[in-house]
C-alpha cells in the first residue's frame, strides 16, 4: 500500500510549546502550593488534558474538580501564546508543500479543540488540514492509538497508508499501535527520554527533504 496521508501532532511538532504548557500548568498549580519540574512533567507528555489533570489531582491532592484545572490552564495558555506563538521553523512551508503535492493532511493532538483552532488560525495554518482530531473527542489518550485512528477514519485512509510526525514517547507508541509509520521530531523537552523504535528521526523542518523522506517511506512500505 502506498502512503497517501500525513498526520501531525501539534505540541512539540507544529509548535515548540511543551515548555509553555509546563509554565501554564505551574501557574495553575502554584495556587495550591504545588509545582512540577521538567523531569517530573516528562512522563505526562502526549497525554490529553483529562488524563493529565486527573493524574496531577491525585498526585497533589488538588482541591477542585479536574474540569476546573483544564479550563484554568486553557485560559493561561491562550494568554501565554498570545505573547509568543512558537511555530516550529519550516513547518508551515512543509505543510504547504505537502498540500500542493496532493497529500491528505490531518492534525491529531491531545490538546482540546479550542486551543488547536487558536494555534491553527494564528499560526498561519488555517485551511491546510483536511481534518482535525482533538483530545476532547476521544475516550482514550495517547499512548492509545484512538486519536490517530479517528483522524485516518475521517480521511477514509487505511492506517497503513499514514505517516505520523510525533515528538513524545506516548505519541509514538500511539502511532505504532495504530499500525502507522512514525517519524520522530526531536525536541529539547524530550532529550534523554526513552523512545520506541521509529522509522526515522528529524531535528528540524527547515530544509527538510520531505519528498525523499516520504518516498523512502513508500519504497520501504
Amino acid at each position: 500500500m502506498k502512503f497517501s496521508t500525513v498526520i501531525f501532532d501539534m505540541d512539540g511538532v507544529l509548535i515548540d510549546s511543551e515548555p509553555i504548557h509546563l509554565d501554564a500548568a505551574n501557574e495553575v498549580l502554584g495556587g495550591e502550593g504545588a509545582h512540577l519540574t521538567e523531569e517530573e512533567n516528562a512522563v505526562y507528555l502526549g497525554c490529553n488534558e483529562q488524563r493529565y489533570w486527573t493524574a496531577l489531582a491525585e498526585r497533589f491532592d488538588l482541591s477542585h474538580e479536574v474540569a476546573h484545572y483544564i479550563d484554568f490552564r486553557h485560559q493561561v495558555l491562550v494568554r501565554m501564546l498570545k505573547d509568543k506563538l512558537p511555530i516550529s521553523p519550516g513547518v508551515v512551508d512543509l505543510l504547504r508543500r505537502l498540500k500542493s503535492g496532493g497529500w491528505k493532511l490531518a492534525l491529531a493532538s491531545s490538546s482540546e479543540r479550542g486551543l488547536i483552532d487558536y494555534v491553527v488560525d494564528k499560526g498561519g495554518m488555517a485551511g491546510i488540514f483536511d481534518v482535525i482530531a482533538s483530545g476532547d473527542e476521544v475516550a482514550n489518550s495517547k499512548p492509545d492509538p484512538e486519536i490517530f485512528l479517528l483522524a485516518a477514519q475521517r480521511l477514509n485512509s487505511e492506517p497503513e497508508a499514514c505517516v505520523v510526525f510525533e515528538d513524545s514517547a506516548h505519541g509514538i507508541q500511539a502511532a505504532i499501535g495504530a499500525q502507522m509509520r512514525c517519524i520522530r521530531v526531536e525536541t529539547k523537552s524530550t532529550q534523554g527520554l526513552k523512545f520506541p523504535d521509529v522509522f526515522a528521526s528529524i531535528s528540524s523542518f527547515v530544509d527538510l527533504d520531505v519528498d525523499a523522506l516520504l518516498n523512502l517511506e513508500r519504497k520501504n512500505s
